[in-house]
């Protein structure tokens, strides 16, 4: 799940993610960068730590219980002038207890592309949404032409 700026509970706004100062830094990780729109390909030198965050049910939900999570911080060292610096703020129910753990969570991340590409495809290309597909049969039909 991506992290939102903040979550309402009654009259308190509750921070949603912990203050950097928080973070256990974990450990320094060197991460590929694909070229994208403007930025160039290039190698990032990334600082990863984690937290645990206990986060607040929805206001139109309030009678559910918190969330018990964790967060996971990747932010760019010394990136290049040209570029916009990497900064991934993510939140996950998968336990985060030690580096090992926070480069996986980085690595899946980093792979999102990969998956919102065939996505993007299927509802700009295909027009997938404007099919109707109510059925996994149909869906499959769809897609294999």
């Amino acid at each position: 799940m991506r992290a939102m700026p903040s979550r309402w509970w009654g009259r308190r706004v509750l921070p949603s993610l912990p203050a950097r100062s928080t973070f256990q830094p974990a450990s320094e990780h060197d991460r590929d960068c694909l070229h994208r729109d403007e930025q160039p390909a290039r190698v990032a030198t990334l600082s990863v730590g984690f937290s645990p965050v206990t986060l607040a049910p929805p206001r139109r939900k309030a009678n559910q219980p918190t969330l018990a999570a964790w967060t996971v911080e990747a932010r760019e060292l010394r990136p290049p002038k040209e570029v916009i610096p990497i900064l991934w703020r993510l939140v996950t129910t998968l336990p985060v207890t030690c580096a090992a753990e926070v480069l996986e969570k980085v690595a899946c991340y980093a792979q999102r592309w990969q998956i919102e590409v065939p996505h993007k495809v299927l509802k700009s290309g295909c027009q997938i949404e404007q099919r109707q597909l109510e059925t996994a049969a149909r869906l499959e039909r769809a897609v294999s032409v």
